[in-house]
């Protein structure tokens, strides 16, 4: 099983440190097999956000770091 960093795509605001640098943005990892089920996963937990998910590889199936 993979681990994914996933952050949302909804706008920051405009003083945030994620509003225009992603890399500023608090993360949610989450266990999945894929990209596409970390998203699922992360629509479940927060189905009131519409904008939608990004999920990035962060850890591979043998837990090493891949970003």
């Amino acid at each position: 099983m993979n681990e994914y960093r996933c952050t949302r795509n909804s706008p920051y605001g405009y003083k945030s440190g994620g509003h225009k640098d992603l890399s500023a943005r608090q993360g949610h990892y989450v266990n999945a097999a894929s990209e596409k089920e970390a998203i699922r996963e992360m629509m479940r937990r927060y189905p009131h956000d519409m904008m939608g998910f990004t999920a990035t590889l962060w850890r591979n199936s043998t837990r090493e770091l891949v970003n």
